[in-house]
C-alpha cells in the first residue's frame, strides 16, 4: 500500500511572514552575541584569565647604590631596563645589620613574590667599632661565619651582633625561601690610591666575605668591586676623580653612577642563565666587561 504525504499550501503572505520572523530571530541573536560583556561578565572573564603582574627588582643597601640624595648608582639601573617588564623598588639603610634590626627587611619579605629579585650591597662596615656608640649601632663584626657578640645599643636595649656575611646571607636566604632571586653585590671600591693602584681597604674583604655568602646559600654573586677597580685603574686617578662628588673617596658623582651601573648590566650578562638579563632592553646589546674599562 502505497502511502502519500500532502503538502498543506501555505498562503504567500504567510510564507513571506514567516521568513520575516525567523530572519528577526536569528538577526536578535546575533545582535545579542555581539554586544559588549557587562562588568560582571569582563571581570569573570579576568578572573579566568589573570594577568601576572610584572616582577619587582629591589634594591637594598647604602647611600652608595640607594640614595634619597640621587647619588646611588641603582638609581640609574632602570634606565637599562624595559619598565613594561619590570618595576623598580628602593630602600636604604646604613648596613645590614640596620635593615634586620628595624623590620625593614621583613617588610619586603612581606611583599615577595616568585619571580621577584633582590640585590643588595653595602659598602662599608667598620667593624672596629662594633661597639662605638658614635657609629649609631650599624657595624657588624668582621668575616662570614657564626661568630657573634652582645651590644647594647643607643636605646639602652641589647643585640646579639653578627658577621657582615652573616646578614647578607640571612638576606639572600629568607628571599630564596619566598621565590625571589637573590643578588649579592660587592662593594663598590673608593677612590683611595697608593701609587698608580687602588688602596688595599676593608672593601677587599668584603668583597670575599659576600662572595662566602652567597656561595652558602646559593645565591647569585655580583663581583662588581672587580671590574670597577680594573676600570677605575686601567683609565688612572684623573679620570676616576671625575666618577666622585668633591672632597669625598666614596660618594659618586653623575658619571660615576652611570659607570657602577654599566658594570653591574655587564657583569649579570656574563653569568649563565640569569634571569634578569631577559628584562635589559635592546640598546645594553654593546655593554660588555671590555666596554666599561
Amino acid at each position: 500500500m502505497k502511502t502519500t504525504t500532502q503538502q498543506t499550501s501555505m498562503p504567500f503572505h504567510a510564507r513571506i511572514k514567516s521568513a520575516l520572523s525567523i530572519a528577526f530571530f536569528f538577526g536578535l541573536t546575533s545582535l545579542f552575541l555581539a554586544l559588549p560583556l557587562s562588568a560582571a561578565d569582563n571581570a569573570a572573564t579576568v578572573a579566568t584569565n589573570p594577568v601576572s603582574a610584572p616582577p619587582t627588582l629591589y634594591i637594598i643597601g647604602d647611600s652608595r647604590i640607594v640614595s634619597t640624595h640621587s647619588n646611588g648608582w641603582g638609581s640609574e639601573l632602570a634606565s637599562f631596563f624595559d619598565a613594561t617588564k619590570i618595576k623598580f623598588s628602593t630602600y636604604c639603610d646604613q648596613s645590614a645589620r640596620v635593615n634586620l634590626r628595624v623590620g625593614r627587611w621583613d617588610a619586603i619579605v612581606n611583599k615577595l613574590k616568585p619571580g621577584d629579585f633582590v640585590l643588595v650591597q653595602f659598602n662599608s662596615n667598620f667593624e672596629s667599632k662594633v661597639t662605638d656608640p658614635y657609629m649609631h649601632d650599624r657595624p657588624a663584626l668582621a668575616g662570614y661565619n657564626e661568630q657573634t657578640v652582645e651590644a647594647t645599643l643607643a636605646d639602652g636595649n641589647n643585640e646579639t651582633v653578627h658577621t657582615y656575611g652573616w646578614y647578607m646571607g640571612k638576606i639572600a636566604s629568607d628571599a630564596k625561601e619566598h621565590g625571589a632571586t637573590a643578588i649579592l653585590c660587592s662593594p663598590l671600591p673608593r677612590n683611595k690610591w697608593t701609587n698608580e693602584k687602588l688602596a688595599h681597604d676593608e672593601t677587599f674583604d668584603m668583597t670575599e666575605w659576600t662572595r662566602m655568602a652567597a656561595k652558602s646559600v646559593g645565591a647569585s654573586f655580583i663581583d662588581i668591586h672587580t671590574i670597577v677597580a680594573e676600570g677605575y685603574e686601567h683609565l688612572g686617578k684623573d679620570t676616576t676623580s671625575q666618577f666622585f662628588i668633591e672632597k669625598s673617596v666614596s660618594e659618586l658623582s653623575t658619571d660615576g653612577m652611570q659607570y657602577c651601573a654599566s658594570a653591574f648590566v655587564a657583569r649579570i650578562k656574563g653569568i649563565p642563565g640569569c634571569a634578569l638579563v631577559k628584562y635589559l632592553l635592546p640598546f645594553t646589546a654593546g655593554i660588555t666587561p671590555n666596554s666599561v674599562l
